[in-house]
């Protein structure tokens, strides 16, 4: 059976679940980082010279690529969302980093052909060591894909599972971390089944469980850069009074119109620059996050890498 990990603490502006290192740093986020359109995909890249290996990036259903990065001159239409951020920052030290887009929908098997051509093109101009890819949602079940056409040593699959094609053809070198979120249990029990069959064919699998996390008054500021502790204070006072918590964890999806009413009101009231829309909100993600559902989390993302690594 796959190992599970259970992640118990808190994500923090400065550490991580299982206390791994995420201090943000802006000046690494924007070192050559390049937008554009190879071959019909959008892609997002950032290479340093020195890094040997490769990680491919796959997008949940209608998010982007320019997630990952904050906006600047060499990315104008970058969104930086918390959680991408704190992922890219953990990889763009010692990896090379393309993050690939499928506008507006979710990732599926019609999709392999021009995406494995788009990252040939990109792969052609580094000799690279090692490849992985790490892919959210629809995202998770496409990187098993490209690991039937790319030489990929390991596999991310965050809140989601590999596709059927790809349990029959990945080979038996590549290895296998799932991240799911422990309210999600159907989730869950697919995870764990196919765990146990990559196991049987020989694959090297770890299974990494987070659960809901508890909210306190510095829960935004610890996680989104831009949100000062009294706007942090603002936001989880609004929830209390709001009772859209319970012991300490939020009791309600984001997409609960009271919830979102009360949000914008605060919004409002504290100056905050957010649109508090779906797959577009930093303070969403991480209400999204903290309810322990369906959403990316960096959560242990550390970990899942240096198990796809053999470290």
């Amino acid at each position: 059976m796959a190992a599970i990990v259970i992640v118990t603490m808190v994500v923090l502006f400065s550490t991580s679940a299982g206390g791994e290192d995420t201090q943000w740093d802006p000046k690494d986020l924007l070192k050559g980082v390049h937008e554009s359109h190879l071959r019909h995909r959008d892609i997002v890249y950032q290479v340093t010279d020195g890094n040997e290996d490769l990680m491919i990036l796959a997008h949940g259903c209608f998010r982007h690529p320019t997630d990952f990065w904050q906006q600047s001159p060499l990315c104008p239409t970058c969104t930086g969302l918390p959680e991408e951020r704190k992922i890219l920052l953990q990889l763009v030290r010692t990896m090379d980093v393309v993050a690939i887009g499928k506008e507006h929908t979710c990732w599926a098997e019609m999709d392999l052909e021009p995406t494995v051509v788009t990252l040939r093109g990109f792969m052609e101009r580094k000799a690279y060591r090692r490849v992985f890819a790490f892919g959210i949602s629809s995202g998770g079940s496409f990187a098993g894909l490209l690991a039937t056409r790319l030489p990929l040593a390991g596999i991310i699959c965050q809140i989601s599972v590999l596709s059927p094609m790809a349990i029959e053809q990945i080979p038996q070198s590549v290895r296998v971390a799932y991240v799911h979120m422990d309210r999600d249990h159907r989730t869950g029990r697919l995870v764990t089944d196919q765990a146990a069959k990559l196991e049987k064919r020989g694959h090297a699998v770890r299974e990494f469980v987070v659960p809901p996390i508890s909210i306190d008054a510095r829960f935004f500021s610890n996680s989104i850069p831009v949100i000062s502790e009294q706007q942090s204070k603002a936001l989880y006072d609004a929830l209390v009074k709001g009772k859209f918590l319970k012991d300490g964890f939020l009791s309600v999806d984001v997409t609960d119109r009271s919830l979102l009413v009360t949000l914008k009101q605060v919004r409002v009231r504290e100056g905050l620059d957010d649109p508090l829309i779906l797959n577009g909100s930093a303070i969403l993600e991480e209400l999204k996050r903290a309810y322990g559902f369906h959403e990316i989390t960096a959560d242990h993302f550390q970990s899942a890498l240096r198990f796809i690594q053999d470290m």
